[in-house]
């Protein structure tokens, strides 16, 4: 996913002022907006694909310059005692060469009193132009003001940067909280969406059902829209069955007026409903992977969703929509898009509008809204600020229902009618209401700031208070208080426990270690104690001692999935990759539906020749999230290696689509070359290289491609760029093919010439010159070179014949 702002920094030399300016310009902009390595790479991305792409898609970079960026050198290696600007792989060199472009901004920061590096130094790199750029003071004595001053200058560079929303005043606290609770957010999947659809009046069942056809959903511009009709042929009977953010089908429901009551709407739920004749409203769940929505599966990954929107059939309008809202649905978020909010009185309007040109003989034509992603994300980001509602505000009030025996259950919109507790259908049901509340966590924390302050050693109210400060991310004052527990209850293992858990999501996994030690010397027979100690010394690379600590959580609880998988993990990063398979089998057997384990485990067969018991694990892994571009990757290079590209040109074509990548479409046009599909291995090499163009080899596979499709020219061109990124003596000798067939000799000579220096004894390179010095009219030259590459190959019947060939040829035989 690609930011506006990119932070570009070296760790050992501003990594505190960075955290904190990060933290500032997510507050002022969005975390969306800002990408720094340490705050928006997920665990399992392809992290140097991740940054490169959103160093080359920033609008802006800030190079952050310490005192320490130019001179903070290499302590060992090839590079030892040089600087690290030295390395070509060095990722803020490669981060801001990919910025220096015309299109991108890019701002120095110095920071307290850093002085901009010498161009001239700077050219050693490549990175001169960053002495040209204007530097801005950042002094961490006097942030605020310098702070200030950089968002100005970086509105006044970009007007796309998101504009904040003026929160409520008097509530400093309640915003900073809010801003920490999205920030926690980021990273967490999406679960699901809810939809909600209430009509002004009622309709027949048959006709609601038409128009549910021709209401649609859509994400992306390349992505099938999804019809609301659709979900009721996938899911059971509508109304049988409530709501759950734990099924992983499609649930529907209709809705009724409330007739006893006017202004009200009711949804019954049984078992054995009969749907009635008559219904105004709908209302659906569908499991997010469902929606399959390529390369979204993160709260922060909707900013990719380039055309969010809702369109409805015109002839709904001729009822009214009372309301319409979708939800966003997470294990730990709930956010909507309103559109009593958003415009709905201005769609019947339109509506209105287009009936009337309807009657005039005009075509009827849906009638919706759109949102981009980033829109989206601004919009859920601002419901966690503090508000104000109208005191007639239905959304103020929100749904409420009772369940019954039996299955049985009732909700109202928008609230349950003040009648309702008088009827006689009220004795069929007891009171649960089904709107999950949302943790207050500002108010549950000032309670125990206040339980504290009448008993300072309260070690629960600690722990409770802690917990509280991790939900809104707040993790260095949740580790302050259970530093304070630990003074108050010594001995408490689960304190223990939390505090290395909070010190790991901060990355001090040796501040944590004692912790998770002392909980396991406390609780030996904890099973859990030790997997966290274990996970601790896995991530620092103490292997050994890791995997002593999971073997230990496996005897404890062996029935316990997780405990296998730590235990293969740890096998497996020791190289001990049959060992590893018993636990990953045993991870499989508990956990059967866990696609990660199912594919891990046929990884580690395959690595251990069992290929063909492999492949089914893979395959079901691909059954059991399909969504997994990962896992068609897998099976689709599994599939290459067996021979099967036509099977594996299927996988990897679902691979790029639901999340492109260059390696994947590299794999892919490996395997359309294979089945000499050469047009679709051109478009697939081509792809790859647009997303990864400095990749030496991709450039000389796309090279051979257009050579065979006769594409001389640009497959010469390609070579020659590929060289300037690498040279490699194959490369020399694909471009003097190339450049024989083009007819040019001498280039031919020079670029075989230059082969055979990089790599002097190559068989297949010697055979490739005196291919060109035959040409040439060089027969003894060509002869010397064939009789070397036998010597180097003697089994090779292609160059014993090309050498009796020229020998016998009467250029051969007059200079022999």
């Amino acid at each position: 996913m690609s930011s506006m702002i990119f932070v570009s920094y070296r760790i050992l030399d501003t990594n505190e002022v960075v955290a904190r300016l990060d933290d500032s310009l997510a507050a002022e902009f969005g975390r969306v907006a800002v990408f720094r390595d340490k705050t928006r790479l997920a665990g399992g991305v392809d992290w140097p694909e991740t940054i490169e792409e959103n160093a080359k898609s920033c609008q802006i970079m800030l190079v952050v310059i310490g005192k320490k960026w130019a001179s903070e050198s290499f302590s060992e290696g090839k590079y030892k005692g040089f600087p690290r600007l030295y390395d070509p792989e060095d990722w803020v060199r490669k981060e801001i060469t990919l910025a220096l472009t015309p299109d991108k901004s890019v701002i120095p920061i110095l920071v307290d009193g850093a002085k901009m590096p010498d161009r001239n130094w700077l050219a050693n790199f490549g990175l001169e132009q960053l002495a040209d750029k204007q530097g801005v003071p950042l002094r961490t004595d006097d942030y605020d003001d310098d702070f200030s001053k950089l968002v100005e200058l970086l509105r006044d560079t970009s007007k796309n940067l998101p504009r904040d929303y003026l929160p409520l005043p008097g509530k400093h606290e309640e915003i900073s909280a809010a801003e920490r609770r999205w920030s926690y957010l980021q990273t967490h999947p999406i679960r699901g969406v809810e939809i909600l659809l209430i009509l002004k009046d009622e309709v027949g069942v048959g006709w609601f059902r038409e128009v549910l056809d021709e209401t649609q959903l859509s994400f992306t511009h390349s992505s099938e829209c999804l019809r609301l009709g659709e979900l009721l042929s996938l899911a059971p009977p509508a109304n049988t069955k409530e709501q759950s953010r734990e099924d992983d089908q499609p649930l529907c429901s209709f809705w009724e007026l409330y007739l006893p009551e006017h202004g009200f709407w009711v949804k019954r739920i049984a078992p054995e409903s009969h749907l009635p004749g008559r219904v105004a409203g709908f209302d659906t769940r569908v499991p997010w992977p469902l929606l399959k929505v390529p390369g979204v599966t993160r709260l922060n990954e909707i900013s990719l969703l380039t055309d969010f929107g809702v369109s409805f059939p015109a002839r709904m309008f001729h009822v009214g929509i009372e309301h319409f809202a979708i939800n966003f649905v997470g294990d730990d978020f709930s956010f909507s898009i309103d559109l009593d909010e958003h415009g709905l009185d201005f769609l019947h309007e339109m509506a209105h509008e287009q009936h009337k040109a309807i009657n005039a003989g005009a075509t009827p034509i849906p009638i919706g809204v759109h949102f981009s992603g980033l829109q989206l994300l601004e919009m859920f980001r601002f419901q966690l600020f503090p508000k104000k509602r109208k005191k007639d505000d239905k959304r103020n009030v929100g749904f409420s229902g009772v369940s019954g025996t039996g299955g049985k259950a009732i909700t109202f919109y928008p609230t349950m009618p003040p009648g309702f507790h008088n009827s006689t259908e009220f004795n069929d049901y007891t009171f649960t209401f089904t709107m999950p509340a949302r943790i207050d966590s500002t108010k549950e924390i000032k309670q125990y700031k206040e339980k504290l302050r009448e008993n300072p050693a309260d070690t629960e109210s600690y722990v409770k208070l802690a917990v509280l400060y991790q939900y809104e991310g707040r993790l260095h004052e949740s580790i302050q208080c259970l530093e304070s527990a630990i003074k108050c209850a010594p001995v408490n293992d689960d304190v223990h426990g939390l505090m290395g858990q909070a010190l790991v999501k901060l990355g001090r996994f040796d501040e944590a270690l004692p912790h998770f030690r002392k909980a396991v010397d406390m609780s030996p027979a904890k099973a859990m104690a030790h997997a966290s100690f274990g996970a601790c010394l896995h991530d620092l690379g103490e292997l050994d001692e890791a995997l002593v600590h999971f073997e230990t959580a496996v005897k404890l609880e062996p029935s316990d999935a997780r405990h296998q998988a730590n235990l293969r993990l740890a096998l497996t990063n020791l190289n001990r990759y049959s060992e590893a398979i018993a636990p990953a089998r045993r991870a499989v057997e508990l956990n059967p539906d866990d696609a990660e384990n199912v594919a891990l485990l046929g990884v580690l067969l395959e690595m251990d020749g069992k290929a063909d018991e492999a492949m089914p694990y893979i395959e079901k892994a691909t059954q059991l999230n399909q969504n997994s571009a990962t896992f068609h990757e897998l099976l689709g290079n599994q599939l290459a290696k067996n021979g099967e590209h036509l099977r594996a040109v299927d996988s990897l074509q679902r691979a790029t689509k639901i999340e492109p990548n260059a390696h994947r479409f590299d794999l892919l046009g490996a395997s359309l070359a294979e089945l000499e599909r050469w047009p679709e291995a051109e478009a697939a090499f081509e792809s790859g290289l647009k997303l990864g163009p400095g990749d030496h080899q991709r450039r000389v596979n796309l090279a051979i491609v257009q050579h065979r499709l006769g594409k001389i020219e640009q497959a010469i061109d390609l070579c020659k760029s590929a060289i300037v990124i690498q040279e490699v003596a194959d490369t020399y000798g694909l471009l003097g093919q190339l450049y024989a067939c083009a007819g040019r000799l001498t280039e031919a000579e020079v670029a075989t010439g230059r082969s055979l220096e990089l790599a002097p004894d190559d068989p297949g390179l010697l055979a490739n010159r005196a291919s060109v010095l035959a040409a040439l009219g060089r027969t003894r030259e060509a002869v010397s070179c064939l009789e070397r590459s036998l010597s180097a190959d003697p089994a090779n019947t292609t160059i014993h014949q090309m050498l009796e060939e020229l020998t016998k040829s009467p250029a051969g035989s007059s200079e022999a």
